[in-house]
């Protein structure tokens, strides 16, 4: 079966850039499968041009279930165009990426390969084995694939040493390992089910860790992917466990980016709803209208009302002839209380006591016409 993004992908290769390969991405697609109906939400936080997250959506997509994708690329060429086949992109560093947990029913995860410059060795403090930096987008990732989803995984097999055969083996449970189609760079294929920590017994994590480090150990030689494309011989098909992506758990979706350039906002802005979505959830205190005390508030409770950012709004006068903006804050200030105590034997102590102190204050801006208009009165 040929893939429809392949040939795209393709074209990045003569730029020192290797997408996943056609046969790999097949041999995934035979053992993922979709739910019946529902909402899918797809994630690839190292997406170069898009095109594998591209073909397992493309895979998994069909007419009663709806399936979003979302990448993450620091390349700009590479960003851009996954933009054109992913539903959404942010073209930047994942250190500066703020994504909410658990939020994606399947991770393809193809991070980058090599060993971790000096500055970055501190990532795991108490490290066992080489600092890789498949090792630190995995602690940086795992987090953001909900418990049921389904992890894919392609690294080396040597990255497999002990501490990272731990993640996994604590992190997954029903984990498969298969050699990729291609050998170029010696990849293997780790699927997995997301899992609780809780969820998974200690003998069960063990054997797995055992299974996983002696891959990484080149002690063990797992099999090849099937294909889809291929007959499979004998009763092999009989073997085969597919996973099927769950549905998301919630449907909102916490997925920004702190440093977007111009471009890029000008893009979120032309494809997204921005804020409008959650603006009776981020809005809804504004909107509930305020009781009034049962009692005159006392500098204490007037205090607590500031600092909870309820005296705000516009005040005007009884006879409507002036009209101010509120705005009012509280801010701490210490005072402090000196004390001098003299001994008996003539030496003097000094005690230094700091108690303290919110301040309320109130600043208003005058919107009354007239040669007044804009300026700030602070009460204090």
């Amino acid at each position: 079966m040929a893939l429809m993004f392949q040939r795209l992908a393709q074209n990045f290769i003569k730029k020192g850039f290797y997408p996943t390969d056609e046969g790999t991405i097949n041999g995934i697609l035979s053992l993922i499968k979709a739910p019946k109906q529902g909402h899918i939400r797809l994630l690839d936080p190292c997406c170069g041009e898009g095109s594998a997250l591209a073909e397992i959506a493309h895979g998994l997509n069909h007419s009663d279930i709806s399936c979003e994708t979302y990448g993450i690329e620091i390349d700009n060429e590479r960003a851009w165009h996954s933009k054109s086949i992913l539903d959404r992109v942010i073209h930047g560093d994942l250190e500066d990426c703020i994504i909410g947990k658990h939020q994606f029913s399947l991770m393809f995860f193809n991070p980058p390969y090599g060993d971790l410059v000096s500055d970055q060795v501190g990532y795991s403090e108490k490290s066992q084995g080489r600092a890789r930096l498949e090792k630190a987008f995995y602690q940086k990732t795992i987090q953001l694939l909900q418990f049921g989803g389904i992890g894919i995984t392609i690294i080396p097999f040597n990255t497999l040493d002990k501490q990272l055969s731990g993640w996994i083996a604590r992190h997954y449970t029903d984990i498969q390992v298969y050699k990729a189609a291609v050998n170029q760079f010696k990849q293997i294929v780790i699927m997995g089910k997301r899992c609780r920590s809780t969820d998974i017994d200690t003998q069960t994590v063990q054997d797995q860790k055992k299974i996983l480090l002696s891959i990484g150990q080149d002690d063990i030689e797992p099999q090849v992917l099937p294909r889809v494309d291929l007959p499979l011989a004998g009763d092999e098909d009989l073997k085969l466990k597919q996973y099927c992506v769950p549905t998301v758990l919630d449907n909102r979706i916490n997925f920004q980016y702190v440093k977007m350039d111009p471009k890029q906002l000008q893009d979120e802005f032309t494809n997204q709803t921005v804020l409008w979505e959650q603006f009776n959830l981020l809005f809804r205190n504004i909107m509930v209208k305020k009781r009034q005390p049962l009692r005159q508030l006392t500098d204490w409770h007037m205090a607590l009302m500031l600092a909870a950012g309820h005296i705000n709004g516009i005040v005007t006068s009884e006879d409507g002839s002036k009209t101010f903006v509120i705005k009012g804050d509280t801010h701490k200030k210490k005072d402090v209380k000196v004390t001098h105590n003299e001994k008996e034997d003539g030496s003097v102590s000094e005690i230094r006591t700091a108690t303290d102190k919110f301040v309320p204050v109130i600043r208003a801006f005058d919107f009354t016409p007239g040669e007044n208009y804009g300026s700030i009165v602070t009460i204090q």
